[in-house]
């Protein structure tokens, strides 16, 4: 069977975690035992530089993976046309999106439902595309696959599928910090020996960093926070609000480090904080536990799902609760340890390996 994979949107970098899951899951299903030939479609910046296993085949789209607009257009139009050429039996898109006509079988993966259930971080464009095309992707593939239970519920709740169609393929850790050296970002060297707290992903409204920087301005001594991912015209607000809480010597955004300069940070955090209000999954989660580093976080969407007992919850609405557990976390030392352990444990859930069998096996019964 020749099986297509549709990276249209993925350019290394970028989309941070939809990329994580696409790059392991390509990798593993190199390591595991199969027949089938895989085709890469790609834009002109993956084309470029994604690092791709030699057994993949590999067709370049002549589209800008920046460009909404192209990949739309390339997805609907000209992927079904790339992609029969090929004599592809079944194309997997991995981000939300899939031809909606095509001569062969489709799968997706829609990751959460974001757009609907906190648009605020969206353009009204955006918004507007998702809300039309996610939809009719979902009702069009063969199979949509997602990656926990809670986004399986969020799919069935929002879009009129069989919950037979809906498969969950969970994300694991990424392997880039699992093979990387811990190094210490240079520009941070003043919290380095502090009890500093992390935070790793964007500042779009939904993961809640506003409630966050409240949240540490209430605790005596404020601590350090370093606020880690790209930096997004949001973050401006992220900023003016340590400013107005007088906490701005403490807070850090120095937006996307690699892989080895967050390993260091992860390694030497006092606690991870994930205040997000919605989550599909939530990798950074798994990452901390990896580092022994002891969790702190919502008590919502996909969260405890992933992080199970090992994680220390709050109410994400209330900053003082958010106060209240880092403090907690970062005094009670017998807490930390039996986070940390629960942790060590939570990680062998997650299997990059379990969930290339798991989309082979899916993607098989479509021949």
């Amino acid at each position: 069977m020749k099986i297509g994979m549709n990276l249209l949107s993925i350019i290394p970098g970028h989309h941070a975690g939809i990329y994580a899951h696409s790059r392991n899951l390509l990798h593993e299903l190199t390591k595991i035992e199969h027949e089938h030939e895989i085709i890469l479609f790609t834009n002109k910046e993956g084309y470029e530089n994604l690092k791709v296993p030699e057994e993949y085949g590999q067709v370049k789209l002549p589209i800008s993976g920046h460009s909404r607009e192209q990949r739309l257009l390339a997805e609907q139009i000209f992927l079904p046309m790339y992609a029969a050429r090929e004599g592809i039996d079944v194309l997997h898109s991995v981000d939300y999106l899939a031809p909606i006509m095509a001569p062969f079988s489709t799968t997706a993966t829609i990751h959460d439902m974001n757009y609907q259930r906190v648009p605020e971080g969206f353009s009204w464009l955006k918004q507007t595309a998702m809300k039309t095309l996610v939809p009719l992707s979902a009702t069009s593939a063969d199979t949509v696959f997602t990656v926990s239970e809670f986004s399986k519920r969020e799919i069935l709740d929002l879009i009129d599928i069989e919950s037979e169609k809906v498969q969950v393929v969970p994300n694991a850790l990424p392997d880039t910090l699992i093979e990387t050296s811990p190094t210490f970002p240079s520009e941070l060297t003043s919290v380095r020996n502090s009890k500093y707290l992390l935070y790793v992903g964007t500042t779009h409204p939904h993961k809640n960093t506003t409630a966050l920087i409240e949240a540490v301005a209430q605790i005596d001594p404020v601590p350090p926070l370093v606020v880690c991912g790209p930096k997004r015209s949001d973050a401006d607000a992220v900023e003016r609000l340590a400013v107005e809480k007088g906490v701005s010597d403490q807070v850090y955004l120095p937006g996307y480090v690699e892989d080895t300069e967050l390993a260091g940070l992860y390694e030497g955090a006092a606690a991870y904080v994930q205040p997000s209000l919605y989550e599909g999954f939530g990798m950074p989660l798994l990452e901390a536990m990896y580092f022994e580093t002891p969790v702190v976080a919502s008590d919502v969407a996909a969260i405890p799902e992933v992080a199970g007992g090992a994680a220390v919850y709050f109410d994400p609405y209330d900053s003082t609760d958010i106060a209240d557990k880092i403090s907690r976390v970062m005094d009670d030392e017998e807490l930390r340890e039996e986070l940390v352990d629960q942790g060590r444990q939570r990680l062998n859930k997650y299997s990059w390996e379990d969930s290339a069998h798991k989309l082979i096996h899916h993607l098989e019964q479509l021949r």
